[in-house]
């Protein structure tokens, strides 16, 4: 979850204030390419001090929709009677709006009491976008905005006219900083971490989209690379067994609108992307990680990570006529020249595939500060509880309800078992052996 400068005891507040009925208001920022701030906007409709409303809205956030894509997308709908709002780069006047400017929507939740007067409150203000502009449409007196998140400046047709070369032996974190910063990032907020690159030095080519090359090093640590509501570049770990938010349906206490429709997929086998996650896909019970080509001397790095036969999903588990059945992700990456860090990968891999895939839908009271890949729990309409990882859901800028979707990933309380996480290992392949394979 995004920090709010909160102490413990107001952070409890906060969440009890989103359990129940508040008012809302939003802020939202102009920021020049550089994002310094520019200007301000109000939600008070009529304030002379802001003569520019916000009357609706909401970001939306997809972890699911690849290198491609933004997680983070905003739309943005304001009156703007007096026409302040004008499109130019260098227009008069402190609401110019052009090709390089940015947005920052902040959502203020009321909380009464927070300033620990009885009966006394204040609006805590949650950073929920930063990004440029992609779209402006004025249909007077009405102005609608769209914005994607910051990662769209690192994909196509982005890119920078000269080739970039990373040595081999750098570290992960350092790699991502080297590519971002020549596109002109400098909000960074990375988990440092050990891992380098290996193999040989990877030379991104002029013009190519750099941040698929960046989820790629990030995947190599088994880490999220994303940026959050504020605009910083982050690459943090996500644990299962830490759950940072509880949706249920207790009147006092709980979160949930609706009962959550839920969807168990038992597709086997899934292709991982850059992002080593729970939400990839359906499940695997058998990983195969290949590193760089092998030498005269140095046999190619080569691990296997499978469900031991008492795992509910293992191969055994699910064999049919008495042949195991393997549901298999096969990756190769030619910057590993480790045993160990291809074993690694494929312990990670395997930990974020192995469970069944759940996808459960439902509407529920805003969370503004929940992040990109937090875990949380949801209960089912049949007691079941959820344990599931934020992959798509919508905050809107106002008072109505937060949908929430594609929650993928799952561990059971009631009613089902939880596939227990065991897993086999086989050692270096040094040549064209079968060994440990289907």
């Amino acid at each position: 979850m995004i920090g709010l400068g909160l102490s413990a005891a107001q952070l409890k507040q906060y969440s009890t204030a989103l359990r129940s009925s508040h008012a809302v208001r939003v802020r939202v920022s102009l920021m020049d390419g550089d994002e310094n701030h520019a200007a301000e906007f109000a939600t008070t409709s009529g304030d002379d001090r802001c003569p520019i409303s916000v009357i609706g809205g909401q970001v939306d956030i997809d972890t699911t929709a690849g290198a491609s894509a933004s997680i983070r997308k905003l739309t943005l709908s304001l009156v703007d009677p007096k026409r302040k709002l004008a499109v130019g780069l260098n227009t008069p006047g402190d609401y110019a709006v052009w090709a390089n400017t940015f947005l920052r929507v902040e959502r203020g939740d009321f909380v009464r009491g927070l300033d620990g007067s009885r009966g006394a409150g204040g609006y805590v203000y949650c950073p929920v976008f930063t990004g440029p502009i992609l779209t402006f449409e004025r249909k007077w007196p009405e102005v609608t905005i769209t914005a994607t998140g910051k990662e769209y400046l690192a994909q196509a047709p982005y890119g920078v006219p000269t080739s970039i070369t990373i040595k081999k032996g750098t570290n992960v974190r350092t790699a991502i900083v080297t590519l971002m910063t020549a596109l002109g990032e400098s909000n960074f907020a990375l988990t440092r971490t050990t891992q380098t690159i290996g193999g040989t030095d990877v030379v991104v080519p002029a013009f190519a989209a750099i941040w698929p090359v960046c989820l790629k090093f990030a995947a190599l640590a088994g880490l999220q690379l994303f940026y959050d509501g504020s605009g910083a570049l982050r690459m943090e770990p996500r644990n299962k067994t830490n759950t940072v938010w509880a949706f249920n349906a207790n009147p006092s206490t709980g979160m949930l609108l609706s009962a959550p429709d839920v969807v168990y997929d038992f597709t086997g086998g899934q292709a991982l992307g850059g992002q080593v996650s729970a939400g990839s896909g359906a499940f695997a019970n058998y990983v195969d990680v290949t590193g760089r080509a092998p030498t005269k001397t140095v046999p190619q790095p080569h691990a296997v990570a499978t469900a031991a036969a008492s795992n509910d999903l293992s191969p055994q588990a699910l064999a049919r006529h008495g042949k195991p059945r393997y549901a298999i992700i096969a990756q190769s990456n030619s910057t590993m020249s480790s045993q160990a860090d291809a074993q690694s990968t494929a312990d990670k891999i395997f930990d974020a595939a192995i469970e069944l895939a759940t996808t459960a839908t439902f509407d529920a009271m805003p969370v503004p500060h929940l992040e990109e890949y937090d875990w949380v729990t949801v209960e089912s309409g049949d007691g079941d509880l959820l344990s599931v990882q934020m992959n798509k859901w919508s905050i809107p800028l106002g008072a109505d309800a937060m949908t929430v979707g594609a929650l993928r990933q799952m561990a059971y309380t009631k009613g089902l078992r939880a596939p227990r996480v065991a897993r086999k290992r086989y050692p270096t392949r040094k040549a064209k052996s079968t060994k440990g394979h289907p």
